[in-house]
């Protein structure tokens, strides 16, 4: 019998990531290709909002045409179709140590639950 995981007990759904992990994983992912980058983006409003994904993506990325990302993020951020696995799966696809991070994270969760609410 496989042993459990940590992190397999914490239902990340009720603690999306912030803004700070989300730059984290962004620095593993290389300049995407145009559809990659729409996903990243999107990915990014439906989890930290359009406001800092916008932030975030000029941060780490930049514009190669002027108001190139402002724009994309304002035609996602309407309706956007990637949540956080998109972001996720792209980072540990290029080195993110994503089993270790939910670990770390998931003893994070399970810690400040054990801590009396004062």
């Amino acid at each position: 019998m496989t042993p459990r995981r940590s992190f397999q007990k914490v239902d990340f759904r009720d603690y999306p990531l912030t803004v700070d992990e989300c730059a984290e994983m962004l620095d593993y992912v290389p300049r995407p290709c145009r559809m990659d980058w729409v996903k990243i983006a999107s990915s990014l409003c439906a989890t930290v909002g359009a406001e800092n994904a916008l932030a975030l993506m000029l941060s780490r990325f930049g514009d190669e045409k002027p108001n190139e990302t402002q724009k994309l993020i304002a035609d996602v951020s309407r309706n956007p179709r990637s949540g956080t696995g998109t972001l996720i799966q792209f980072a540990t696809a290029n080195g993110f140590p994503a089993e270790r991070w939910f670990q770390e994270r998931a003893k994070q969760i399970i810690n400040s639950q054990k801590q009396p609410n004062k």
